[in-house]
């Protein structure tokens, strides 16, 4: 079917200003401990009523791809992430105040001293082989 039919009631408030409404059909009224249709309320009844302000909530979803190539012989290290949504406000984003973390969830400085390790034991491997058929 259809949208209900919207009605519309013109009420004075209480700073003595008048403001028209648009109500649905089926809105109720509470006029003296009585539940009344908009058919009901008369002129000079005082009625007490709800305004209900809905406001849409907007959620975005990012998403980040990274791209890089890397050095042959080299560990692959492979992160995984999930996407989240982010509440969206009218204030512009900041950056951060200190650098985020790896993607691993690491901390920097660790995911350095990693590379460094690996970056070792491949020049170690490379030497000790370099002897080896030197010998």
């Amino acid at each position: 079917m259809g949208n209900p039919a919207v009605l519309s009631i013109i009420l004075t408030l209480e700073d003595g200003k008048n403001q028209q409404f648009k109500i649905p059909e089926d809105q109720k009224f509470d006029v003296d401990g009585q539940m009344v249709d908009a058919w009901g309320v008369r002129k000079g009844m005082i009625i007490t009523a709800t305004k209900i302000v809905e406001q849409p909530i907007v959620e975005t979803t990012q998403r980040q791809t990274l791209t890089g190539e890397i050095a042959p012989g080299v560990p692959i290290l492979v992160a995984e992430g999930s996407e989240e949504a982010l509440p969206t406000t009218a204030e512009p984003a900041t950056a951060p105040a200190a650098a985020p973390e790896a993607a691993s969830g690491l901390p920097t400085w660790l995911t350095w001293l990693l590379v460094l390790l690996v970056l070792a034991v491949i020049i170690w491997w490379y030497l000790k082989r370099k002897n080896r058929s030197g010998s």
